[in-house]
C-alpha cells in the first residue's frame, strides 16, 4: 500500500508522514460514491487463513512487509530526530500498522470518518509525541551535531 501510495513518506515529518499514511487508507477504506469496504486482506483473508496454508503465507508476507516498510520509516524518524532515541522502531512499526488495521475493521463496521481520524490522530501523537515531546527531542538532537 505505501510503495504504491502518492504520498510525500520520507521527506515530511514522522507525524505527518503517519497522519497522511493513515488518512490514504481512509480514501480506501471509505470511499466516497460507494459502501464502506475497510480492507480485503484484514476483513477476509485473515479468516481464510485459519484453514488456508498459502492464503496464510500470503497474509504473514504482507503484514511483516507493511511492518518492514513502516520501521524504516521510523528508524529513518530516528536518525533524524525523532520519535525519542529510546523509542524502538518496530514495536513502534507494529502498533503504526495495526492502526491501520483497526481502521479498517471499524470502517467495514460503519464508523464515521471524523471518528476513524480521531483514532488515527490520537495513534500519532502515541507514536510521535506530543508536539513539545518532539520539539524538545529535536533541539536535544541539533545540540549533539
Amino acid at each position: 500500500m505505501i510503495a504504491n501510495a502518492s504520498f510525500r513518506w520520507v521527506s515530511v515529518p514522522l507525524a505527518a508522514a503517519l497522519t497522511q499514511l493513515y488518512e490514504f487508507t481512509l480514501t480506501v477504506y471509505l470511499p466516497k460514491a460507494a459502501d464502506a469496504r475497510g480492507c480485503f486482506m484484514i476483513s477476509t483473508a485473515v479468516l481464510e487463513a485459519m484453514d488456508d496454508d498459502e492464503i496464510r503465507g500470503l497474509l504473514r508476507a504482507a503484514v511483516t512487509e507493511f511492518d518492514r516498510l513502516v520501521s524504516a520509516r521510523l528508524l529513518h524518524a530516528r536518525q533524524i530526530g525523532e520519535p525519542p532515541e529510546t523509542s524502538d522502531p518496530a514495536t513502534l512499526a507494529t502498533i503504526a500498522t495495526a492502526v491501520v488495521h483497526t481502521l479498517a475493521i471499524r470502517a467495514r463496521a460503519g464508523e464515521s470518518r471524523k471518528t476513524l481520524m480521531a483514532i488515527a490522530a490520537a495513534a500519532v501523537t502515541m507514536i510521535c509525541g506530543s508536539a513539545s515531546t518532539a520539539a524538545r527531542t529535536r533541539r536535544r538532537s541539533a545540540a549533539r551535531t
